[in-house]
């Protein structure tokens, strides 16, 4: 009798969700969605700086990840509608309250800049408040994407907004004078020289920011629609904590800008 007790309780604990949930977290392979099109941090191929600083803390917290790598527009999507448990790099905005929740550290900051040709049909070289802009002034935004609110304060004054697939491509428009205006999400690595190769622009055309917003942290967000997303914020957070502190993070930084500058 004992050991039938035995035997049941040892079924019972196995074929528990609980246990099966754990099990599944930490073996089995776990799909998130990363940006396309991010410069230097979030790579077509997966092998940015940023894609390898998420694999490595998850791989600290002993979560096997599979990044699904695909347009922003997208990623956000699917983490707010919670077909998918996280997706990056997100930054705080009203659309995503209560729908995502952030890691506890940013994977890194970002500031915007407004970008234009030296030859602008508007002659402007430097704005200091939106309204600097012209109101019919063509402007280029990625789709999707999260600015900061001086940002989308002078968005929101403006009648042709045209939100695109790429930076990249939005220097092309530039260049074409398809756009008057376009808005970079930059820094250290991810420079408007950066975007310029990643368009493959060869030429000498010269191109201008006219206002620089405030830093805007980028985060890896986690959908509070799917049930395994607040506990991979845990182990994220935790992993990210361990790569942080043993150096192995800054390892990644600097074999990245080794390979942008």
């Amino acid at each position: 009798m004992k050991t039938l007790i035995f035997s049941l309780l040892v079924v019972l604990l196995v074929s528990s969700p609980y246990v099966n949930a754990t099990d599944k977290q930490n073996q089995a392979v776990i799909e998130i969605d990363a940006e396309d099109s991010a410069g230097p941090w979030g790579k077509s191929d997966g092998s940015g700086c940023g894609n390898k600083i998420v694999t490595a803390a998850f791989k600290a917290a002993d979560v096997n990840i599979k990044q699904r790598i695909l347009p922003y527009s997208r990623c956000k999507l699917e983490v707010i509608n919670g077909s998918i448990p996280a997706c990056y790099s997100m930054s705080l905005s009203s659309e995503l309250s209560g729908k995502v929740v952030f890691s506890a550290l940013p994977l890194y900051v970002v500031h915007a800049e407004i970008i234009s040709t030296d030859d602008n049909k508007f002659g402007i070289k430097h704005i200091s408040k939106n309204d600097d802009i012209p109101g019919d002034a063509a402007i280029g935004i990625v789709n999707g994407y999260e600015y900061p609110q001086d940002i989308v304060k002078i968005l929101s004054q403006k009648s042709k907004i045209y939100l695109l697939d790429s930076e990249a491509t939005i220097l092309l428009m530039l260049k074409e004078r398809r756009l008057d205006f376009g808005i970079l999400m930059v820094d250290k690595l991810k420079t408007l020289a950066y975007v310029k190769k990643e368009a493959g622009m060869q030429d000498n055309r010269s191109f201008i920011s006219i206002f620089e917003s405030g830093k805007q942290p980028s985060h890896i967000g986690f959908s509070i629609a799917d049930p395994l997303g607040i506990k991979l914020k845990e182990k994220f957070d935790s992993g990210y904590r361990k790569i942080t502190y043993s150096g192995e993070k800054e390892k990644i930084l600097s074999a990245c800008q080794k390979g942008v500058l």
